[in-house]
């Protein structure tokens, strides 16, 4: 899966394959990669 394909997955709320940084919690978790996604969509 290309970057596009994973945006856009994201966008229509399908679930994609992510890394878990493990030691955090699942609020911190989401919001590291809703970040991570909406920084590649500004690149």
């Amino acid at each position: 899966m290309n970057t596009q394909e994973a945006l856009a997955a994201w966008d229509r709320g399908e679930p994609i394959q992510t890394c878990q940084m493990g030691g955090i919690s699942d609020d911190y978790e989401q919001a590291i990669h809703i970040m991570g996604m909406e920084m590649l969509r500004a690149m």
